[in-house]
């Protein structure tokens, strides 16, 4: 803690001293607009619905990481379940808790292959926005539920330096920096760091250790290059490393209620490095443009996880995984605002990704939970002296092709009426090379003989299992979509819109141990050493893709000379071959099964509006995801009985988000204060289900967050407040083993101040 302080002092002293320094006229970055090259239309005018936030309101609304834009983007909603690797995002019922995301990610129009990847450190923004709804048409893969763009600032448009320190209760402390700079006006470097550290909020009772600890490190440069009038050129290298002590999870009294009673032996962590390359084209012809974007992309990560959380001596499990992925991606459109528009493009990817998924079945698993299920007169008793060691190793390498085109019709059939037509044609192919085994497995035991009478034999063997096998998966996908767009007077529009959205098909691993325990059950019952290879048949342990067609309607209003802004939207969801996250029938981990057919529907609202110096925004969202289709089976006791959940909500989709925000700022001539900003935000969610049966549940709860901030020139204070109410609430909640159900609570009360200061030229 003493080092941090040391930084927060240092930052004081420094920025005061460059602030004294500045005499340079500052340049506003939030009167530049920012959009993907993939929009034939301003962003006001995309038929669709869309929630953007330029830099001033990323600052404002403190967005520093993907999971801020829950609540103030309406039926947007992506919980922190106890680390950085599982990133799931869920917008309009619609997402994905493992494997492939059913939201996209681009940064710089660069898509993120991997939903490991996605939740990272924001920092040095110019713009945010958030498309919801299938995207497919120009997006194409897993963007069933919408896509997240994000850009960052040309050092062509903004130059200088710009420093952001934060720090608050849990030992938290947020430091940034930005530089960019100008070489004539062709040419322009920019480099920004991010780092972030925390000792969590929460104690493992066991250890007495803290628990959601993080330490990360972000970096990024970029060069942007105007060649001539026709080609300009920018190169991106970005980065992250990161270290969590996470996974808060308690045991959950009833309804799933969370105490704070985290207690497990085993550590659980989690540690990830990423580093993406890319490379941005565009020429500029009479007429068109032509624009390429290449990306190599890698990361590596390595998970630990206490699986019984428990101080029982249970079982472990660990991940690996290590990724190269390559994108290409070329798109050519036309230019001007002529009543026919086109777009044409390709998009080609390799990903290549090794898992290795070591499970370490103590001995006390076999003693507790499997052998002492041998009846006390059986003529046979068992017990393992050492703990069961596998590993786990597989390859997925993938790729996919996809051409795609957009039509657009202003004025057609009657003025003011624009119509658009897109279509996507992908092609993927997946497939899987892997090896699970156990081997050498020690088993005790004794057995009673009738002769001669009471005679007892002593057993001591060795077992061990190796599942091994390749497969290979491939699918075309078809992704139209359909569009009408009224203008009913300037910046006021109406639409309406049918699209067709896809995630693609994969993998189970998890399936994995829970085969090769079934095979150690199975041969620790029979007191002899042997090893017996197997193989699994494709068909359990593949998932095929899903797809949706989405229907929706909306309007934007613009009225009283631009001080209140209206959107409005209603949608409707049809999904099929839904991919649902399941248990495998041990409770060892999780998979992905195709499980039915779902609906979604709801509806959207934003308003904003601003008089003088007075502002507020509020953002609702209500989400209705059922069922339509959807049997499994649950194990009770000894035997597996069959369950339809047909009707059932779909679990981890909040039915209401909502958001209300409100600032003033006063204003002061002739004074050593030039502004104070006083602002607050209310932010509610729920109801949220946690399991298919919708018998453990997280009611409606709300977060009151605020702040006051003092400002002289390009310099900042801020004092905050989230969560003041200090409200408890879940995150996650789901059903272990051996009867025990687990929670996450969210996080408490926190308070701090922050730092902001801004040196353009």
């Amino acid at each position: 803690m003493k080092d941090k302080f040391t930084l927060f002092l240092l930052f004081i002293t420094g920025g005061l001293y460059a602030q004294s320094q500045d005499t340079i006229k500052t340049i506003e970055l939030a009167a530049i607009n920012f959009y993907s090259y993939k929009k034939t239309s301003s962003l006001e005018n995309i038929p669709a619905a869309c929630s953007y936030f330029p830099a001033t309101a990323i600052e404002k609304d403190a967005i520093d990481a993907p999971a801020k834009l829950t609540g103030i983007t309406p039926n947007f909603y992506m919980p922190g379940y106890g680390a950085k690797l599982t990133s799931a995002i869920y917008i309009r019922g619609v997402g994905s808790r493992m494997n492939d995301p059913a939201v996209g990610l681009y940064v710089d129009n660069i898509p993120y292959m991997d939903k490991s990847m996605y939740d990272f450190d924001f920092y040095d923004l110019a713009g945010i926005e958030v498309l919801r709804g299938p995207q497919g048409a120009l997006y194409g893969r897993n963007t069933m539920g919408g896509v997240i763009n994000i850009y960052t600032p040309s050092p062509l448009l903004q130059q200088g330096m710009k420093f952001f320190l934060s720090y608050g209760n849990g030992n938290t402390l947020q430091a940034n920096g930005a530089y960019s700079h100008k070489f004539g006006e062709n040419i322009g470097v920019s480099a920004s760091m991010s780092y972030k550290s925390s000792d969590g909020f929460f104690t493992n009772r066991f250890t007495n250790m803290p628990v959601g600890t993080l330490q990360s490190f972000g970096l990024r440069l970029r060069f942007d290059w105007k060649i001539n009038d026709y080609w300009q050129l920018n190169y991106i290298i970005s980065g992250e490393n990161s270290r969590q002590n996470g996974y808060p999870y308690g045991l959950a009294g009833a309804q799933g209620k969370a105490g704070d009673n985290i207690s497990y032996n085993d550590e659980s962590n989690y540690a990830r490095q990423w580093l993406v390359n890319s490379l941005y084209l565009q020429y500029k012809g009479e007429g068109y443009t032509v624009e390429s974007a290449t990306s190599h992309q890698y990361f590596d990560d390595a998970m630990q996880m206490d699986q019984d959380f428990r101080p029982d001596s249970l079982f472990t499990l660990e991940q690996q995984q290590r990724q190269h992925a390559f994108t290409q991606e070329v798109v050519a459109q036309s230019a001007g605002a002529e009543k026919y528009q086109w777009l044409f493009g390709a998009f080609g990817f390799y990903k290549d990704l090794h898992t290795g998924a070591p499970v370490t079945l103590k001995k006390d698993f076999f003693n507790r939970l499997i052998f002492s299920q041998i009846p006390p007169d059986a003529p046979v008793s068992l017990w393992a002296t050492e703990d069961c060691y596998s590993s786990g190793s597989y390859k997925t390498p993938s790729f996919g092709i996809s051409l795609f085109h957009q039509s657009t019709f202003r004025h057609f059939l009657v003025d003011n009426l624009t119509a658009t037509a897109g279509v996507r044609v992908d092609y993927e192919k997946i497939s899987i090379n892997h090896a699970t085994y156990a081997l050498d497995f020690p088993v005790q035991g004794k057995m009673t003989v009738p002769r001669p009478p009471g005679a007892v034999i002593p057993l001591d063997y060795r077992i061990g299992v190796h599942i091994s096998g390749k497969d290979a998966q491939s699918f075309i996908q078809f992704s139209p979509k359909f569009t009408l767009n009224y203008e009913l007077a300037a910046g006021n529009r109406a639409y309406a819109s049918i699209s067709r959205g896809y995630r693609a098909g994969g993998y189970n691993f998890q399936l994995f141990s829970d085969v090769l325990q079934s095979e150690l059950e199975t041969l620790a019952r029979t007191p002899k050493t042997q090893t017996i290879d197997t193989t699994i048949d494709a068909g359990l342990i593949s998932y095929k893709p899903e797809y949706s067609w989405n229907y929706e309607a909306g309007a934007r209003v613009v009225c009283f000379q631009n001080r209140l802004q209206a959107e409005v939207s209603l949608f409707y969801i049809d999904s099929r071959n839904q991919q649902i996250t399941q248990f495998v029938p041990s409770g060892l981990g999780r998979m992905m099964k195709n499980a039915g057919r779902s609906q979604s529907y709801g509806a959207e609202i934003s308003l904003k509006g601003a008089v003088n110096d007075f502002s507020a925004t509020v953002n609702y969202g209500y989400t209705h995801a059922t069922f339509l289709q959807y049997s499994d089976s649950v194990k009770t006791g000894n035997q597996r009985l069959p369950v339809d959940y047909r009707g059932k909500y779909i679990p981890f989709v909040p039915q209401h988000t909502l958001s209300a925000y409100a600032e003033y700022i006063f204003r002061f001539r002739h004074c050593w204060l030039e502004r104070l900003t006083i602002s607050a935000r209310y932010t509610g969610l729920g109801k949220i289900y946690f399991t298919e049966n919708n018998d453990a549940v997280q009611h409606f709860y709300g977060l009151l967050d605020a702040s006051v901030t003092a400002g002289k020139n390009k310099f900042s204070v801020s004092l905050w407040g989230k969560n003041i109410t200090n409200a408890a609430y879940n995150l996650f909640f789901f059903n272990g083993i051996n009867g025990n159900s687990f929670a996450q609570q969210g996080l408490p009360l926190q308070f701090g101040v922050t730092l902001r200061l801004v040196v353009s030229g």
